[in-house]
């Protein structure tokens, strides 16, 4: 009999019963796709394997780029309001008046790394990009917080229309967040 239970234990966990922070249509390649529709990350068999680079002596793995794992809409030009945080990146797409963790709908990761360096500084500023998005909701961004991540290719025009937020407004919407509002993917 408990040789029967830990049969079904395995097969199920080989089945998908995990959840991997994409569904298998979100990925570019059918092996990533296979990976994860037979539930191997469950055995730490993952999506999109790491490449392993040699840093000053010492082995460091390096995740794909998004847009050479993940399926991604085709380039196009975006318009709206990115929160420059340190680990919380959101850009709301236009008409958006405010763009905070509690902001409604997708919560989009603005990945900037190819176009600039800049620091976070807990500004908002109004953007008009050009970029690809995810073309998959799934977990993408900081620890996976975020539902899209759009990659900007370039900007066409960036300005600074907001404050940093204070530590008492950010404390506010985390008490609003944690009170039962949707401010991460992980609360879905």
């Amino acid at each position: 009999m408990r040789r029967r239970a830990a049969l079904l234990l395995i097969i199920a966990s080989l089945c998908g019963c995990r959840e991997t922070g994409a569904p298998a249509e979100a990925y570019q390649r059918w092996q990533d796709q296979m990976i994860v529709r037979l539930g191997l990350p469950t055995i730490g068999i993952w999506p999109c394997p790491e490449r392993k680079e040699i840093e000053l002596g010492s082995p460091v793995y390096i995740g794909q780029p998004t847009d050479q794992c993940y399926k991604m809409q085709p380039q196009q030009r975006w318009q709206g309001l990115w929160r420059n945080e340190f680990e919380g990146s959101r850009f709301c797409p236009g008409p958006a008046r405010q763009c905070q963790m509690d902001t409604p709908g997708d919560i989009i990761w603005l990945d900037t790394e190819r176009v600039t360096r800049m620091e976070p500084d807990g500004a908002l500023y109004a953007v008009d990009l050009i970029g690809r998005r995810t073309a998959v909701k799934a977990q993408h961004g900081h620890l996976g917080g975020s539902d899209h991540d759009l990659i900007v290719d370039r900007f066409i025009s960036m300005k600074r229309v907001g404050r940093p937020l204070s530590k008492a407004e950010t404390q506010d919407i985390l008490k609003h967040c944690e009170a039962g509002a949707r401010c991460s993917a992980w609360q879905k």
